[in-house]
């Protein structure tokens, strides 16, 4: 960071914000509230490749730009190794909180698809506040977010090039919003575009708890294979208010739903359990949430965001997120832990096939009749598993593993059409 008191004659160098040596840091963006303090978010990045696309988001603050918190605090509460970048910083004059809002991918994973993320701390807190996402649909590329708290302080953030304006009032009792921008999807030379609203405030608060606060750990898990773990959701009150960070709720809660969460084609997570029409102030709901890694995908650790959406009396909508990680599958060290299901085995209940999990790689699965007829063999793949599609007559099968030292576990499959 550099500073000038001679309207920029002239620069006095003030050395590093960032305390991450040896990896890429980069996209800064700064702030400085109304008693001096200079705020900076940036791209942390997570190796020394310039093109390093899945860093963090970091901030610090300082009061002279010389003195910074001795540790960087990383924004965003999700972990997962995927893009994320553009960070904007801004500063609440009324009350006093950072607001920081990003580029984040975990929803759809990798690189791409982007959707748009904030979260606020105040000055004397040492984390920001759970990351919730600022646009609507996902699956499409969110862009470049841009702040504007009041008339006299604005992050001026956007494309380098054509920059978004966006400008608020406080007109018929409630904050309008004006956002024109570029657009150049249907005109080469660019359209210009021009967007007005209001921003609703509901009445409704409801907080996820799982594990933790805004927290769920399938841990690992076979392919293939549904995993059920439960949350608590509340309709908060004084008394049962876990995000003390916002709320209580001043609203029954109506039109309860949640969407499912694909993460990377390979793990699904959806709502097992029905949601009730509504939910009292101060009630809460156990709810199970299933989770399943596809056949043939990797071993790795794959996180999601799960989201329960609300309505408050007023028809304004309200949600809550848990954050959300499920690993595998991989091969194990020896057969003790195989697994074959379903079992017994069901076409005409919508079972399409047989599963082995558990295994160790390229373990051989033998399958026989009642008379000691080989019908099949199997190999587990790199994940430990292997498929069956139990394309025979009704009956019982005894299926023999060995793995590649010669240790055998066998058991019998019942198979009913």
């Amino acid at each position: 960071m550099a500073k000038s008191t001679n309207g920029g004659s002239s620069f006095t160098d003030l050395g590093t914000i960032d305390h991450n040596p040896n990896n890429v840091n980069r996209q800064p963006s700064l702030a400085i509230d109304d008693s001096g303090y200079i705020h900076v978010v940036w791209a942390r990045g997570t190796s020394g490749n310039n093109q390093d696309p899945k860093p963090f988001i970091s901030y610090n603050f300082s009061k002279d730009g010389i003195n910074w918190l001795s540790n960087d605090i990383i924004v965003n509460d999700n972990l997962s190794s995927v893009y994320r970048g553009n960070p904007s910083i801004t500063i609440n004059r009324v009350n006093g909180n950072v607001i920081v809002a990003w580029e984040d991918s975990r929803i759809s994973g990798g690189n791409t698809t982007p959707d748009i993320f904030f979260a606020k701390k105040k000055i004397s807190d040492n984390q920001f506040s759970q990351n919730l996402k600022a646009n609507i649909n996902s699956g499409t590329s969110n862009f470049k977010p841009k702040f504007f708290v009041d008339k006299s302080s604005s992050a001026n953030f956007g494309d380098y090039f054509y920059p978004p304006a966006l400008y608020t009032d406080f007109i018929d009792s409630s904050t309008n919003f004006f956002l024109v921008w570029q657009d150049l999807k249907k005109d080469p030379l660019g359209d210009i575009y021009f967007l007005r609203g209001k921003v609703i405030i509901s009445n409704l608060d409801l907080d996820i708890v799982g594990d933790s606060l805004h927290y769920l750990n399938f841990g690992l898990v076979p392919g293939d294979l549904w995993v059920k773990k439960t949350i608590r959701l509340y309709n908060t009150d004084s008394l049962n208010n876990p995000d003390k960070s916002d709320g209580p709720s001043k609203s029954i809660a109506y039109k309860l739903r949640a969407d499912s969460v694909v993460v990377e084609n390979c793990a699904v997570f959806k709502l097992y359990s029905k949601l009730p029409d509504s939910l009292l102030i101060g009630k809460y709901v156990d709810l199970d949430i299933l989770g399943v890694i596809r056949d043939g995908c990797p071993y790795k650790i794959y996180y999601g965001t799960f989201y329960i959406y609300g309505n408050d009396k007023n028809n304004n909508e309200a949600y809550d997120t848990v954050g959300i990680y499920i690993i595998g599958p991989k091969p194990l060290n020896d057969l003790s832990k195989a697994k074959v299901y379903p079992n017994p085995f069901k076409p005409y209940a919508g079972h399409k096939f047989i599963s082995f999990t558990n295994l160790t790689d390229n373990s051989r699965i033998d399958i026989f009749d009642v008379n000691g007829n080989k019908i099949t063999t199997l190999y587990a793949g790199n994940d430990g598993s292997a498929r069956w599609d139990g394309n025979v007559p009704s009956g019982v099968y005894t299926y023999v593993i060995t793995d590649p030292n010669g240790n055998k576990t066998l058991g019998k499959i019942a198979i009913i059409r």
